[in-house]
């Protein structure tokens, strides 16, 4: 979304913030398994290693997404514009996590509870506006250059290798 080449070949509008934020991590499957243990709430990642999406309140969508054997990515929105403050540090992240404000989410809450603070990302959302091509004499804009994407949607890679599939193929 940050792209210097598309900036200065193609358009070097910036990006449009969105009104909302991304908090996001990756957690060992391990420790939400030894968390699940004898509680009362289940843990992502589910036995058939789908991604699991929660909408208990539509300002703020939850999910979780097995990356591999060992490990979950999970994600939380909340509406907040460009201008109003995210945290500071993940260690405030994580507390604006465990606050009332997410308690629908208990299952969130406890992946959150047993991830590091610096291992905690966030940031507020935004997007570019679609180009005319992707085209620049000899240069291909591929991925979240040429179509960013929010995180949680788990898109960009898989749209950049379609990218590089359908140059391949041209």
């Amino acid at each position: 979304i940050n792209s210097r080449i598309r900036s200065k070949l193609f358009d070097d509008t910036p990006p449009v913030p969105q009104g909302r934020a991304i908090f996001r991590a990756v957690i060992e499957n391990s420790k939400a398994e030894d968390a699940s243990k004898g509680g009362d709430i289940k843990l992502p990642p589910n036995k058939d290693d789908q991604t699991l999406m929660c909408l208990r309140d539509p300002k703020k969508i939850v999910a979780f997404l097995p990356v591999s054997n060992e490990a979950t990515y999970w994600a939380a929105t909340i509406h907040k514009d460009a201008n109003e403050r995210l945290a500071k540090d993940g260690a405030e992240a994580k507390e604006l996590l465990l606050s009332a404000e997410y308690e629908m989410y208990p299952e969130l809450q406890k992946m959150v509870e047993l991830t590091p603070p610096e291992k905690i990302f966030y940031n507020h959302l935004k997007q570019l506006e679609p180009l005319a091509t992707w085209v620049n004499r000899r240069v291909v804009l591929m991925g979240d250059a040429a179509h960013a994407m929010i995180p949680a949607a788990g898109q960009g890679v898989g749209m950049a290798v379609e990218d590089a599939q359908q140059l391949a193929v041209s």
